[in-house]
C-alpha cells in the first residue's frame, strides 16, 4: 500500500484537482515548454495564425499561460483570475522602490536602464494602492498587461529588492492567465463535443536565473498537461540549456507516452552541411532522446517563416493587401524573405504576395505538425482529455 506524506498529498490533490477542472471542460491542453531563445512564442503565435505573444529579448513568460482557442473570437481577450498574490507583490515593491528613490540608488536597479522599465518604476512609485486589470481585450493592452507583469518579476528578482515571486500560488489552471482568440488553423475544423483545445505557455528553463521555485512550476505544469510540445533550438541543440529540457522531458516521456511532441525550431538555418530533416528527425529521437520519443513525432520547422506566412496570408484574406511597412514592422521582414531585394515594388500585387506567403509556409514546414498536432488536438480534444485523466490516476493510484 502506497503511503503519503503531507506534502505529496497535496501535489497529489492540486493534480487530481486539475484533471477535474479539465474534464469539465472537456478541455486538452498542450504545454509548450523550452528554453528562452529556443522560439516559444513565435512557435505558438505560429500555431495561432497571429501574433498574441510579444517577441522580446527580455523573458516574457513569468506564469504560465494558457491560450485557448475559442470559436470566433478575432480580437483576443485576455483574463487574469488571480490578480491578489502579484498585486501585494507591487505593494511590497512599492514599498521598496519608494526607499531606494529616497536612498538615490534607483540607478542601481537593472530595469531603470530600460524606457519602459523606467516607466514601470515610477508608476508603482506612484500607485500606494496598486490594481491589475482581470481583463485585456487586443493585442496591444495584451503585450503591455504581459510585459508589465514580467516586468514585475524582473523587478522582484533584482538584487537590490531581493523579493520572492509568489510562484507556489500559480499551480492550478484555473488561477492561471488566459487569452481566448480563434486559432487561424481550427477555425473550419469544429472541435467535436464540446471539446476545447489550449496551449499552455510556460516559462523557458534559462529565464529569470532558472530559479528552483520557477523549474518547480514548470515540471508541475508538464506534470498536469495533457500533452507536451518542446521547442528545441537547431542551433544550439548541445547546449546545456536545451539538455535541462531534455532531461524535464525525459522525467515526464514514461507518462505521456504517444502524447509528447519535439518541435527543432530554426531548421531554416540549416547549411548544406547539416543533416536532412530526416536525419534531424532520427538524431533527435534517438541520440538526444534516447529513443522515447517516435521520429515521426520530431518536427524541424521554420516557426519565423509560418508566422510571417500567416500573418500576410490573414491580411489578405481580410483586407487584400498588406498593411503598411512602416507601422507594421514585420512587413520588411516578410518582404526580405518572401519577395527578395525588390520587395517593396512587389507589394501591391496581391497575387504575387500570396504565392509569395504560400511559397513561405510550404518552407517553414510548419503544415505537418499543424495537421498532425494541433489539427488532431482539436478532433479528439475530448478523448485526450480523458486519456489523461486516466493515466494520472493510473499513474498516482499505484
Amino acid at each position: 500500500l502506497r503511503s503519503f506524506d503531507r506534502q505529496s498529498a497535496q501535489r497529489l490533490i492540486g493534480i487530481l484537482d486539475n484533471e477535474i477542472s479539465k474534464v469539465d471542460r472537456l478541455e486538452m491542453v498542450l504545454a509548450v515548454v523550452g528554453t528562452m531563445k529556443a522560439g516559444k512564442s513565435t512557435v505558438i503565435n505560429a500555431i495561432v495564425g497571429t501574433e498574441v505573444l510579444p517577441n522580446r529579448n527580455q523573458p516574457m513568460t513569468t506564469l504560465p499561460t494558457l491560450i485557448r482557442h475559442a470559436p470566433g473570437r478575432v480580437v483576443p481577450l485576455l483574463s487574469f483570475p488571480k490578480p491578489g498574490p502579484i498585486i501585494r507583490l507591487a505593494t511590497q515593491l512599492h514599498v521598496r522602490l519608494c526607499q531606494l528613490e529616497q536612498e538615490e540608488r534607483l540607478d542601481e536597479l537593472d530595469l531603470y536602464n530600460e524606457a519602459d522599465g523606467r516607466d514601470l518604476i515610477q508608476r508603482i512609485i506612484g500607485a500606494s494602492d496598486p490594481s491589475i486589470p482581470g481583463h485585456c481585450e487586443g493585442q496591444g493592452e495584451i503585450f503591455a498587461f504581459l510585459r508589465d507583469l514580467n516586468d514585475v518579476a524582473r523587478l522582484a528578482n533584482d538584487p537590490a529588492i531581493g523579493l520572492r515571486l509568489p510562484l507556489d500560488e500559480y499551480q492550478a489552471v484555473d488561477d492561471l492567465p488566459v487569452i481566448e482568440v480563434e486559432f487561424t488553423h481550427l477555425a473550419d475544423a469544429p472541435i467535436p463535443g464540446g471539446g476545447t483545445f489550449s496551449l499552455l505557455d510556460t516559462p523557458g528553463h534559462n529565464e529569470f536565473g532558472a530559479s528552483v521555485a520557477l523549474m518547480r512550476i514548470v515540471r508541475e505544469q508538464l506534470a498536469r498537461a495533457s500533452a507536451v510540445l518542446a521547442v528545441l533550438d537547431y542551433t544550439q541543440l548541445k547546449s546545456e540549456a536545451e539538455e535541462e529540457v531534455r532531461q524535464e522531458l525525459f522525467a515526464v516521456a514514461g507518462h505521456i507516452d504517444d502524447r509528447l511532441f519535439l518541435i527543432v525550431n530554426k531548421f531554416d538555418q540549416r547549411d548544406r552541411h547539416g543533416m536532412t530533416a530526416d536525419e534531424l528527425r532520427r538524431h533527435v529521437s534517438g541520440a538526444l532522446m534516447e529513443g522515447r520519443v517516435d521520429p515521426l513525432r520530431v518536427f524541424p520547422v521554420s516557426a519565423r517563416y509560418a508566422y510571417l506566412a500567416n500573418l500576410a496570408l490573414s491580411n489578405l484574406a481580410d483586407d487584400g493587401v498588406l498593411p503598411s511597412p512602416k507601422a507594421n514592422a514585420w512587413v520588411e521582414d516578410f518582404g526580405h524573405l518572401a519577395l527578395g531585394g525588390f520587395w517593396e515594388e512587389q507589394l501591391g500585387n496581391a497575387s504575387k504576395v500570396r504565392a509569395a506567403a504560400t511559397k513561405l509556409w510550404q518552407r517553414s514546414q510548419f503544415d505537418l505538425p499543424i495537421r498532425q498536432v494541433v489539427r488532431k488536438a482539436g478532433r479528439e480534444a475530448a478523448i485526450i482529455t480523458l486519456r489523461s485523466a486516466v493515466a494520472k490516476l493510473t499513474e498516482h493510484g499505484r
